[in-house]
This record gives C-alpha cells, sequence and structure tokens, in this order.
C-alpha cells in the first residue's frame, strides 16, 4: 500500500519462473507450471506448489496431454491462467480448456468440450472465477470473452474486434475489466514501441463498454515525427517535380 516493493519468492531450478503464470494463497504458498520458456513447451507439464520454507511439491501432471485426474494421472497440455474459485480450487486454462484442481491434485475439464480453437498458436488465456461459480475467460484466438456457467454452457460477453485480443479479465462488482492486446501478428508494434499495444475496456452490467485505459510504445512520438517528416519531404519532391515539368513544357512552347 505504501508503494514499497518486496522480494515474496526467489525462483530456483525446481521452480522456474520465467514467462509463467503464477498464484499466490493465502498461507504463502506459490502456485505456477514447469515448462519451460513458454506454457505449451516440454514433454511434461506440471501445477507446481512453492511453500514458504522453499519446498516443491508436484500438486498435479505429468505426461503433457489432456486427462482428468488425481496427481500423476492428470495431464496438462498448457497452463496458462490461473485465479482461485470461492471454495478454495484453482481455475487454469490449459489449451482450449478450462480445469479445475482441487488442493489434492484432483482436476476436472469444465464445460461440454472445447471452449475455442488455436490460432496463431494461442488459445485460452487469464481468467476470473466469481462467487457464483461462473467463469469469465480471455479467449485470445477467437477474440472475445466467454462466460462458462456452473451448467457448463458458455456465451460470448465481449467482443474485441479484428486487431485486438483478450489476455485477461476480471470482475468487479456487476464490471468487468479485460486486458487486451495487439493481436498477431501486430503485437511486433508493440515489441517495437510503436502505436498503441496494450488497452483496458470496461463492460458494465447494462452492456456499455467504454476504454479506460491505454498503453502507448515509448517509440510513438519518434516513429510519428519520422513518419511525418517523410512525408514532407515526398511532397516537398512531388511539389519540386511537377514545378520542373510545367517549366519544361513552358520553354517548349515558347520556343
Amino acid at each position: 500500500p505504501d508503494g514499497s516493493f518486496s522480494t515474496v519468492f526467489n525462483p530456483n531450478r525446481d521452480f522456474p519462473l520465467n514467462l509463467h503464470p503464477f498464484i499466490i494463497d493465502r498461507d504463502g504458498n506459490i502456485y505456477s507450471t514447469n515448462s519451460i520458456s513458454f506454457p505449451n513447451q516440454g514433454d511434461k507439464t506440471t501445477l507446481l506448489k512453492a511453500m514458504p520454507n522453499g519446498d516443491v511439491t508436484i500438486l498435479a501432471g505429468g505426461i503433457r496431454g489432456y486427462q482428468d485426474g488425481k496427481g500423476g494421472e492428470a495431464q496438462f497440455s498448457g497452463i496458462d491462467g490461473m485465479a482461485w474459485g470461492t471454495e478454495g480450487s484453482l481455475y487454469v486454462t490449459d489449451g482450449v480448456y478450462v480445469r479445475r484442481v482441487a488442493m489434492d491434485g484432483t482436476m476436472t475439464t469444465l464445460g461440454n468440450g472445447a471452449l475455442t480453437s488455436q490460432s496463431f498458436g494461442e488459445d485460452l488465456m487469464g481468467l476470473t472465477v466469481t462467487p457464483n461459480g461462473s467463469v469469465y475467460v480471455a479467449d485470445y484466438s477467437q477474440r472475445r470473452v466467454v462466460q462458462l456457467m456452473p451448467d457448463g454452457n458458455t456465451r460470448t460477453i465481449l467482443e474485441t474486434g479484428l486487431f485486438w485480443s483478450p489476455t485477461g479479465v476480471t470482475k468487479v462488482g456487476e464490471d468487468l475489466y479485460v486486458l487486451e492486446h495487439l493481436r498477431m501478428p501486430l503485437v511486433i508494434l508493440g515489441d517495437i514501441g510503436i502505436g498503441a499495444y496494450a488497452r483496458v475496456r470496461k463492460t458494465s452490467s447494462n452492456g456499455t463498454v467504454e476504454t479506460i485505459a491505454t498503453v502507448w510504445g515509448s517509440n510513438t512520438l519518434i516513429f510519428t515525427l519520422a513518419l511525418l517528416a517523410a512525408g514532407a519531404l515526398l511532397v516537398f519532391a512531388w511539389r519540386f517535380r511537377l514545378r520542373r515539368n510545367i517549366r519544361r513544357s513552358h520553354h517548349k512552347t515558347a520556343v
């Protein structure tokens, strides 16, 4: 609250934290995945639990795949988003599925099948769970936010348009907040710091959607000035060439 920072966990060989999702419970235990570099790489995908004393255990998972079960019998494809349910279970997005992991390691798949299909190698990302058991999921692949209801049915809550895709979502009261990034391959603009590459939109209970924050690349101003200068140079060159052609035309007419 006072703006200071402190380290809650130092990554180690048994519990890597690179571009991995992670979440913390009230007892200070940290949960993450073992996948190297990106969640969808490696022959094994496990859900790890790191305790405050540094001990690391496998809560669930083993050989990469899709299979419900307990502990090592459960199979994940690539864990991405993580969120706590009110009953104390951990909800994760795993490829095209939403899965629930109880604290005894029992994992079950929610819904009536796959919630999306892959696009640009991406599928489901961030998610949040409401007290009534509904799960809101950022579907990067299909550029939408999906509500997975307790009965397994789904509905589209928000569509993000052609150039944006949702990466995170949370619910505060009746309002839904969605983090969006530029869609592949436009995401390269964010990597080089040009233009608007991330934004947060709020969807109210009455259906109103508004953008409440936009993140611009640090090189946007420089790029814009350079583009204007290049445009001005082209206009100058065109006008110069046009005047020269007019002079030549007048000279030939006079002759």
